[in-house]
């Protein structure tokens, strides 16, 4: 029932206190109103909120994790090339960048991800639309594969992704009067022996839909690097290790030039490597805000034609 279910998906969602939690009340079955209740009551507490300094963000997340139940899913891959006539393989030839778009927005037509949204760690629902795809896929700068993988499985990235950062910096990340929020949030999907970190940013407005972005970190991870594996961390299990991965071990994996992720991760989870580039990354976002260059557009330079667009 609805009860199993959330439970299922709660155990291995939050701390692992949470998660032992839940997975105990998944396998005895009892108590069920008291488990819903005083599982939304733990997890609302254990959220990032805004203002919150790194280290009141670190000490929620330490002992954070992620369910890895976001695969990659070859068949719905393959039905949605031959319905579309269209081949993965290309967005690694030399076809036009436009091209490539537009293939990787048929696939996402079929996987039906442009539609509303919901996640434990935020209160509001938001929407993954056309345009949002568009903008998220010009900022990709490569990994045009891996962005079909993921929307291959998009409804369980949006999921059991984890908030990391609440913040509303209009000027650095946004000139909008009406932007209300930005939640940042981290999940992954997993394919094969791989890990693939993904950061999510939802924008709340005071008037207009809130929005859904999507980014693929630059480079994917060795799953035996980040799941959690029995014993070595509290209420960690040998039952859920294959299912759950460590926030704390995912973050200190990002790529160092993966700035537009680094930039939001606590200090204390990272190395003197990584640590420069935050530091950089958020000089840069300051020199922004000062010179008004901050306003949500994006620049890019498309290979085929030269040309800038704004």
């Amino acid at each position: 029932d609805d009860m199993m279910a959330d439970s299922l998906y709660r155990a291995g969602h939050g701390t692992a206190e949470e998660n032992d939690f839940f997975e105990n009340a998944l396998e005895k079955g009892q108590g069920k109103e008291k488990s819903q209740a005083t599982g939304k009551v733990q997890m609302q507490e254990r959220r990032i909120l805004e203002g919150m300094s790194d280290q009141e963000r670190y000490e929620i997340l330490k002992d954070k994790s992620i369910s890895l139940t976001a695969k990659v899913q070859p068949k719905k891959i393959e039905e949605a090339e031959k319905k579309q006539n269209v081949s993965v393989e290309q967005l690694v030839s030399s076809i036009k960048y436009s091209e490539k778009r537009a293939l990787v927005k048929k696939l996402a037509e079929e996987f039906k991800v442009f539609k509303e949204y919901e996640n434990i760690d935020i209160d509001v629902s938001f929407q993954f639309s056309r345009e949002r795809f568009r903008e998220s896929f010009n900022k990709q700068t490569a990994e045009y594969q891996s962005f079909v993988m993921m929307l291959s499985c998009f409804e369980e990235v949006v999921k059991n992704a984890v908030g990391i950062e609440v913040h509303n910096r209009n000027g650095i990340y946004k000139t909008d009067v009406s932007l209300k929020e930005v939640y940042v949030l981290l999940s992954a999907f997993s394919h094969e022996d791989r890990v693939i970190p993904v950061k999510l940013e939802v924008k709340e407005f005071l008037d207009k839909r809130n929005s859904l972005h999507v980014a693929i970190a630059l480079e994917s991870i060795k799953k035996d690097e980040v799941v959690m594996e029995g014993d070595t961390l509290k209420g960690v299990t040998q039952a859920t290790r294959s299912s759950v991965i460590s926030i704390p071990r995912l973050l200190s994996k990002i790529n160092p030039q993966d700035k537009s992720f680094i930039k939001y991760i606590p200090d204390d989870f990272l190395d003197a490597e990584r640590l420069e580039v935050k530091r950089k990354a958020i000089e840069e976002d300051a020199k922004k805000a000062k010179d008004g260059s901050g306003q949500e557009q994006y620049r890019r330079v498309d290979a085929d034609t030269d040309r800038q667009m704004l």
